[in-house]
């Protein structure tokens, strides 16, 4: 991953506060550009209702708030995408995962939930599947203003 590499972050990256933060600041800073769709703050927000005490409208907030501070990190998956994404053997529920980093030309996408990817597929479509630990230390080494 270089400085300007394209990272789509999955929702799990998302929910934790203080992950979701690092996370955010980094792209914002430079270390790498960031990218989500709007299916993944859908599930961003579903994940935080339902586990975390949010209501749907402190979850609505967050997503708007997001937005608003990196604006060009929203994209919408082509319908190119989705179709290529929906055949590839792979939990079907991450398929819109995949189908946006494909749309955002990702070189990564940065998930802790790596089991539900097809990491040969993903390698040899130069995509790299991090979790977000990995992500971090990678960021540290590289733009350590970043995230300092």
């Amino acid at each position: 991953m270089t400085e300007s590499a394209v990272v789509l972050a999955d929702a799990n990256v998302l929910i934790p506060r203080t992950l979701r933060d690092y996370v955010v600041y980094l792209g914002k800073a430079g270390a790498f550009e960031l990218r989500w769709s709007q299916a993944i703050l859908d599930e961003t927000s579903r994940n935080l209702v339902a586990g975390f005490g949010f209501t749907p409208e402190d979850a609505r907030e967050l997503e708007l708030r997001l937005v608003e501070y990196l604006p060009w990190a929203l994209i919408e998956p082509s319908d190119l995408d989705r179709r290529t994404a929906a055949a590839v053997a792979m939990d079907p529920k991450d398929r819109h995962v995949l189908a946006a980093a494909l749309t955002a030309r990702a070189s990564a996408i940065v998930t802790d939930n790596d089991r539900h990817f097809p990491h040969a597929w993903m390698a040899d479509h130069g995509m790299e599947l991090l979790r977000a630990s990995d992500l971090l230390s990678r960021a540290a080494a590289r733009s350590p203003d970043a995230l300092r």
